[in-house]
């Protein structure tokens, strides 16, 4: 398998990766684990240290703290919409600096904490809708890059332009608790 560009092993019922199953997949640049049972970012991601996309979206993922995918300096695609996700941390994404498409929808996320995102200035989409977010004041304004994001369908009761990039194109911000529109 040293030549498999594009793996796709979504639609199984997958729980467990073991840590050598993918180790001769150096050349590995799409990797699809969506629409399984994996419970946590497997061990076994260590090894594709080229990869370029993984979903894991549609899994039972709960944290992802310390996960091996976070360190591939490459990867510019990152689904982990689906899960059971409830925060993001500062520093959770900072080894990411070619990321480009963030999808993080439809997790139970209460929190971003501020500067979360900051390191990660290639940023270009962000999906953070169908959470239970309150709050996106300092999330996003220093994302230059950042062209496309979405936070329908959360709990945002204040909106200010401030919180947002001067280069964003395309704003959802509908199905939120928003009683006011600031500046």
């Amino acid at each position: 398998l040293d030549s498999l560009k594009h793996l796709s092993l979504g639609h199984n019922q997958i729980e467990t990766i073991h840590e050598q199953s993918l180790q001769h997949c150096d050349k590995l640049l799409v990797l699809d684990l969506s629409h399984n049972q994996l419970s946590t970012a497997p061990v076994a991601l260590r090894s594709l240290h080229g990869l370029q996309t993984i979903d894991l979206s549609e899994n039972l993922i709960n944290d992802i703290v310390g996960a091996s995918f976070l360190q591939m300096q490459n990867l510019w695609r990152l689904q982990l919409n689906n899960n059971k996700l409830s925060k993001v941390t500062v520093g959770l994404f900072k080894e990411m600096k070619s990321l480009q498409i963030l999808d993080l929808s439809a997790n139970i996320i209460k929190e971003v904490e501020k500067g979360s995102l900051d390191f990660n200035q290639k940023l270009q989409a962000v999906r953070l809708d169908a959470n239970a977010l309150e709050n996106m004041e300092g999330l996003f304004v220093n994302l230059h890059n950042l062209i496309w994001l979405n936070v329908s369908d959360n709990k945002i009761s204040q909106f200010d332009y401030n919180f947002l990039p001067v280069n964003l194109r395309w704003l959802d911000i509908s199905h939120n608790q928003l009683s006011e529109l600031g500046n």
